[in-house]
């Protein structure tokens, strides 16, 4: 076996027996070298009101990263405690970008839950493994093994050379010790980008798996912007279309699947209406509309009708940019059809209250003028104004109310209100 720092070779089943078995400060020590290798400035923290491990980086961009320990010698699965611990260092922490649990441990369900709506990243024994496979980091744990068989590896002044470019500032009994040298080629964002890696984090960010055929798929514009014809060819390309779309991957039992079917279809369309992201799991042989419920179809069709609309109001912006114009109305004729329409329905109600001073044929034309003028009044607003694309679900309110009499009166000063209080410098 090498004693010079070169990489050490063991089985997957070895190298987890390895780490399990270092002290818990060893432990803590070679998970920050093996950020070191990446080419992080690393700094270990003995305080408990305090991270395990601080990390930064300068290049290609400024990034910071919070790594919190739970060591192997807990004897019991990752909770929900250690992701809210670790959460709220993030937030206290100024412009942490990242927050990450290192475990050899097994998490539950409900831990791993916590960590995808806290954005916090668990990397347990199976990733762990991987990660010093990926950036060859053999012979930091050779190191720590061979420290760790003699006492506490930090204690020791051998160490493995250190890039000159690379800070590595540590805390108390190890402040003096270089850390190992960075690789050049591979770091632990290589590790991320891999095929697998970030399959198995899509997975684990799902909250729930739905089953689709190609055909849904193609329907639904999961393979929009793919010249060829998918669906034919979906058997034989699925690791073509894995690495052409960032949100297509494959398990590693082939199986292709989209990250969030959310992006492309309303929840209400999803059986189970499920809440999270919800992965959609490609396979040929299931029945079409298999991943659809009962009411989808009817969900589908109002997400159409909305995505016209507002395909529709971008256009009009669009065009008036390209004019020369600014979102602001330079042309006040449609407020006054929304206000003439509120003035008309009050004025309906007094005619109502006096019939005979008005013929019933007068009085119908103006009911019809007036109930559908307002409605058609504020939808031609909101669509000038961009209201629509600002507040589109009240303004589609406000137009829904306004078709009820009477009713009608407070949805057209409701919108006139809305109108008036956007602040469009920001809009």
């Amino acid at each position: 076996m090498p004693r010079d720092g070169g990489a050490r070779r063991w089985s997957a089943a070895e190298l987890r027996e390895h780490l399990e078995a270092l002290p818990d400060r060893a432990f803590t020590q070679l998970v920050a070298d093996l950020w070191h290798r990446q080419g992080w400035s690393v700094e270990v923290s003995d305080k408990p009101t305090e991270a395990d491990i601080r990390v930064t980086k300068t290049t290609p961009y400024p990034k910071k990263g919070l790594i919190q320990i739970v060591p192997a010698t807990e004897n019991s699965p990752v909770g929900v405690s250690a992701i809210d611990e670790l959460a709220s260092l993030k937030r206290i922490e100024p412009s942490t970008d990242e927050a990450i649990i290192v475990t050899l441990l097994e998490a539950t369900d409900a831990a791993r839950s916590r960590a995808r709506a806290e954005n916090v990243t668990l990397i347990d024994g199976e990733d762990l493994v991987a990660l010093v496979e990926t950036i060859s980091g053999y012979d930091i744990v050779d190191h720590y093994v061979e420290k760790g068989n003699g006492g506490d590896a930090g204690e020791s002044a051998a160490s493995v050379p250190s890039a000159p470019d690379t800070t590595y500032r540590r805390s108390r009994s190890i402040e003096g010790r270089q850390g190992p040298a960075p690789s050049r080629t591979r770091d632990f964002g290589t590790y991320q980008e891999a095929p697998e890696y970030t399959a198995q984090q899509a997975l684990e960010r799902a909250a729930t798996t739905v089953e689709l055929n190609p055909s849904d798929a193609a329907e639904l514009g999961v393979f929009d912007g793919i010249q060829w014809d998918v669906v034919d060819a979906f058997e034989e390309h699925k690791q073509e279309l894995a690495f052409m779309r960032d949100d297509l991957h494959l398990t590693r039992d082939s199986v292709l699947f989209v990250a969030d079917l959310t992006e492309y279809a309303p929840r209400a369309a999803i059986v189970g209406r499920p809440q999270g992201r919800v992965a959609g799991m490609i396979r040929r042989d299931v029945p079409d509309d298999a991943w659809l419920a009962s009411t989808g179809a009817a969900a589908l069709r109002v997400q159409s009708i909305v995505d016209r609309i507002h395909e529709s109001v971008e256009q009009a912006v669009v065009r008036k940019r390209s004019a020369g114009e600014n979102g602001d109305v330079k042309d006040p004729t449609l407020r006054y059809v929304i206000a003439g329409g509120v003035v008309g329905w009050m004025g309906l109600g007094g005619l109502l209250l006096a019939p005979a001073s008005v013929s019933g044929r007068l009085f119908t034309v103006l009911l019809v003028t007036i109930w559908i003028g307002l409605p058609l009044g504020i939808v031609a607003d909101a669509i000038q104004t961009r209201v629509l694309l600002v507040r589109p679900k009240a303004t589609v309110l406000l137009v829904l109310v306004s078709l009820i009499p009477w009713l009608s009166i407070v949805a057209g000063a409701l919108y006139l209100y809305q109108r008036e209080t956007i602040n469009w410098t920001s809009a």
